[in-house]
């Protein structure tokens, strides 16, 4: 057998992109592939819901087998927001597991919020707190969330670099 050596380490686009930061990052190899303003601060919007996701992975270990009550005043909080929503309706009784596929599939608002509030025990500030240790602690120095779907507000930021290295985790 011959050995092939393959080399795809950068990439040179020859035309314009519309979004204002990339960063392409070849996960294998940890090889930044392509890059535009990768670290620019902007609102991750719903992008947002990797951490959310990853912060309830890493706090609840039995994803199937845990059962979350759906709080009236938690899906309250989304009124009036124009929000994604997956459908989670007040008095559910939705597994984890159920409540994330809500989240990544349909881009539910209402699922971060009845998760945040699970894992926050009940206090969703401090499950954002959660995931801004964690987003430290994977080296995310220009990422600050304020809530678990991404709404937009002023101190809610990430770059392109910070968002990779969420997705590299997750």
């Amino acid at each position: 057998f011959g050995s092939t050596i393959v080399n795809a380490t950068a990439f040179n686009i020859d035309f314009d992109t519309t979004t204002e930061s990339i960063s392409l990052v070849n996960l294998d190899t940890d090889t930044v592939v392509y890059e535009k303003n990768p670290n620019q601060r902007r609102g991750p919007a719903s992008v947002t819901k990797i951490m959310t996701y990853i912060v309830v992975v890493d706090n609840v270990k039995d994803l199937e087998g845990t059962i979350v009550d759906v709080k009236d005043e938690t899906l309250d909080l989304l009124l009036g927001t124009g929000s994604s929503l997956s459908g989670i309706e007040k008095g559910d009784k939705l597994s984890v597991y159920q409540l994330l596929h809500c989240l990544m599939i349909s881009s539910g608002n209402d699922a971060a919020l009845v998760l945040a509030d699970y894992v926050g025990n009940g206090d969703i500030s401090s499950f954002v707190d959660l995931m801004n240790q964690k987003a430290k602690g994977l080296g995310c120095n220009d990422t600050h969330f304020m809530n678990p779907h991404g709404l937009t507000d002023p101190n809610h930021y990430s770059t392109a670099n910070d968002i990779a290295k969420m997705t590299k985790y997750a």
